[in-house]
């Protein structure tokens, strides 16, 4: 099972061992909000995401994205 990277945006909230990622004050803003899996996935694997809700307000409010390198230690 893959986790969260500790380096994420500043209105996440990582939780349960870093297997959860919320958003922290969803309907405040919608900036500051990115997280990373803290290794990169490897070509082919399969992966889940759970939404468990959507805030309506923000046109966009739910992304994904994908990178082919690991996110270096620091700050976004």
């Amino acid at each position: 099972m893959w986790k969260f990277h500790r380096v994420c945006g500043k209105n996440v909230s990582l939780e349960n061992d870093c297997t959860t990622a919320k958003r922290l004050n969803p309907t405040d803003t919608s900036d500051h909000g990115i997280c990373f899996t803290n290794t990169p996935l490897v070509n082919g694997e399969l992966f889940e995401i759970q939404v468990e809700e959507l805030v309506t307000r923000w046109g966009g409010s739910f992304s994904t994205g994908f990178g082919i390198q690991g996110i270096e230690s620091g700050n976004l």
